[in-house]
């Protein structure tokens, strides 16, 4: 069973995002060195794709794949993901 699978099936019902998620922006570097697979998941990911693009390239030119976990769009994620772009949250 692949990692992706198993944080599914352990999480099904429900998890808080400050129980899954890192608290602080940290390197990639030291988690990803050996990755042949990378999974990412957030609300928008711009910030994500503008910072680590340069690794991510990396990893793609050197054989790995990148998946990534999209939200639902008719969930109250999306408008959440609004406000907090705007500052409000």
């Amino acid at each position: 069973m692949s990692t992706a699978q198993t944080l599914v099936e352990q999480n099904t019902g429900g998890i808080a995002a400050d129980k899954f998620f890192w608290q602080e922006r940290v390197s990639l570097d030291s988690y990803s060195s050996q990755a042949r697979t990378i999974y990412i998941s957030g609300i928008t990911l711009n910030r994500s794709l503008r910072d680590y693009s340069a690794i991510f390239e990396q990893h793609l030119k050197s054989g790995a794949k990148i998946q990534f976990i999209i939200i639902d769009p008719d969930s109250s994620v999306t408008k959440q993901a609004v406000l907090r772009s705007k500052g409000v949250l």
